[in-house]
């Protein structure tokens, strides 16, 4: 289901939860079950491969390792890419990384 991006404005920024950013809240905060594995997509047969970090678990490493709140961060995909930005309040800064 898709959502209307919730929001809020600062002084002349403007700060919305994207859906991508609810996805993942919602995904980090449920008490879900999930299977790491790989797929054949042919034919959906298990292959033995290492699996690499899926694009949770690297928001999810840098949301710990940096600190982000996650009333301040915005979680979007652009490009075959995932981007991660937040705001830093004390140096009025916003930061975005390229997952």
């Amino acid at each position: 289901m898709m959502g209307i991006p919730m929001g809020v404005s600062v002084g002349m920024f403007s700060f919305h939860q994207s859906p991508m950013t609810r996805a993942f809240n919602s995904y980090t905060l449920s008490r879900a079950v999930y299977f790491k594995t790989l797929l054949d997509p042919k034919d959906l047969n298990h292959v033995s491969n290492e699996l690499g970090q899926s694009q949770i678990q690297k928001v999810q490493d840098f949301v710990e390792k940096y600190q982000v709140s996650d009333s301040n961060e915005v979680i979007y995909y652009h490009k075959n890419m995932y981007y991660i930005g937040y705001y830093i309040m004390k140096e009025e800064r916003i930061i975005i990384v390229e997952l």
